[in-house]
């Protein structure tokens, strides 16, 4: 009897153990497609801007859970043309937590871009990850 009852904690211990993995390896999962879901977004902007010749924006703001991708003015409201090239969707639950004061990243057909950090939430409490975006265009 006593025997049956150390194997039942045993296996108790076990399988608590395992959901406490299984969590974090599903937090991770999360984190790492916001992740992805954002630099898709910066990708897409870099390129667009490489072969259209033009600046291409990409607007974020707090508490969205969508980027816009923009040629021309668009994003800063300023009435001088440009247009919305692609609205990108986060991940289900993920959302922009921080982003440059204006809420635009500015990318150039030069290859330049704009110094930004964007910070995304995958949707749960400490699961934030960031992405900087430097001049040379470079992300990370």
């Amino acid at each position: 009897m006593l025997e049956v009852a150390a194997v039942l904690a045993f296996a108790t211990v076990a399988v608590l153990a395992s959901l406490s993995t299984l969590q974090s390896l599903s937090r991770q999962a999360r984190i790492e497609t916001a992740r992805q879901g954002l630099m898709r977004a910066l990708v897409q902007a870099r390129r667009l801007a490489y072969t259209s010749g033009h600046r291409v924006d990409l607007s974020s703001q707090p508490g969205e859970p969508r980027l816009v991708v923009s040629t021309g003015d668009y994003a800063n409201h300023s009435g001088n043309g440009g247009s919305a090239t692609a609205t990108i969707e986060l991940p289900p639950g993920a959302y922009v937590v921080d982003a440059p004061s204006d809420g635009v990243v500015s990318f150039f057909a030069s290859g330049l871009a704009e110094n930004a950090t964007i910070t995304v939430n995958a949707g749960c409490e400490g699961c934030e990850t960031k992405v900087v975006v430097n001049q040379r265009s470079g992300l990370r």
